[in-house]
């Protein structure tokens, strides 16, 4: 888990205590999230992304998509 969706004000509430009373799960969603944050959006992966987009132009085809 890397955050929380929620639906509703007294929800957003209700797992914000929960974060400020549970410090094992506050790290457990920092390492979470750090890990997301660098697999998505750190250079390495956008210049492979970039390459990939460039590679399909030069070779007439579009890359394949995760669905992500």
């Amino acid at each position: 888990v890397s955050g929380f969706l929620v639906s509703s004000p007294d929800e957003c509430a209700q797992r914000l205590v929960e974060l400020l009373q549970d410090e094992a799960l506050r790290a457990r969603i920092g390492v979470a999230a750090k890990e997301s944050v660098r697999q998505l959006f750190l250079l390495p992966r956008l210049a492979l992304d970039y390459l990939t987009v460039a590679l399909a132009h030069v070779n007439g085809r579009l890359p394949a998509t995760s669905g992500d």
